[in-house]
């Protein structure tokens, strides 16, 4: 179903007035899987360059899709998950009211997935009204499109790595060094970092050329992909004030926690 990515952005995180930590995980992967995939759809039926679209499009719906079945399959083994869950839920219902409590940070989170997804919406725009890509652009493109694809990789290697690990060990505060963990501390976070810097950098390049090169020819179109790129700017500062947040609390906790086992201070 292909809808405009203000909906598909905006939708997904409604599942919080449901649950509260559904907007930041099931709504996160579902926002951006969606809006992808619909951007995608649209997409090819004007495009000449279905290679280079279906590259980004793609990155973004395995990311979304992969994050949700991961985040589903880590529920139903983690004990402890689903406490924390529970724990966020019961946070959430002392607060009052859903609608009025949980209303605003489900609008900052669909503002937040709709400026992850912005990189898309700009690059299919510039796809769809070029005839030609030269060889310079089509590579960085490629390139870009390619360390996306790494990154969130990556990101997925990191939570498949920690989960089996976990599993194998049946200790769920297990502390994680081997396999992806031995090369990057962090790769999940590590991951989705260069996977949003990536898209970011191809939403910054699609601007320039559809300002510079031509084919912009009045000014609703132009704020209209200034709003986009502005959008695209908060939602990649966003992602990563969260990423980067997210890993010092993790340091933290890690060398509270781990501190004197004796693989913890080899490992850092």
């Amino acid at each position: 179903m292909t809808l405009p990515e203000a909906w598909t952005s905006f939708l997904p995180p409604l599942m919080g007035f449901y649950k509260s930590e559904y907007t930041v995980s099931y709504g996160y992967g579902f926002a951006t899987a969606w809006t992808a995939f619909s951007l995608w759809k649209r997409g090819l039926a004007t495009t000449t360059s279905a290679p280079l679209l279906t590259l980004h499009a793609m990155a973004l719906v395995f990311y979304g899709v992969r994050l949700n079945l991961f985040l589903a399959i880590r529920t139903v083994l983690s004990k402890r998950i689903q406490q924390f869950n529970d724990n966020v839920e019961e946070r959430a219902l002392a607060k009052g009211n859903r609608f009025q409590t949980r209303a605003p940070f489900i609008l900052s989170c669909g503002l937040l997935y709709y400026g992850l997804c912005a990189p898309i919406m700009l690059t299919s725009q510039w796809l769809a009204s070029t005839t030609t890509t030269c060889a310079i652009t089509k590579t960085v493109l490629q390139s870009l499109f390619g360390l996306q694809w790494f990154g969130f990789l990556l990101a997925a290697v990191g939570d498949l790595t920690k989960t089996w690990v976990k599993q194998s060990q049946q200790n769920e505060s297990f502390l994680v060094t081997s396999g992806i963990f031995s090369l990057v501390r962090h790769p999940n976070y590590t991951g989705e970092i260069i996977g949003w810097t990536a898209n970011a950098g191809a939403g910054m390049l699609a601007t320039a050329l559809l300002l510079l090169g031509g084919s912009v020819n009045s000014w609703t179109k132009t704020l209209s992909i200034l709003g986009k790129f502005a959008a695209m700017v908060v939602g990649w500062a966003g992602i990563l004030f969260v990423l980067l947040r997210a890993t010092n609390g993790l340091e933290t906790r890690q060398a509270q926690d781990y501190g004197s086992d004796p693989k913890y201070q080899p490992w850092v």
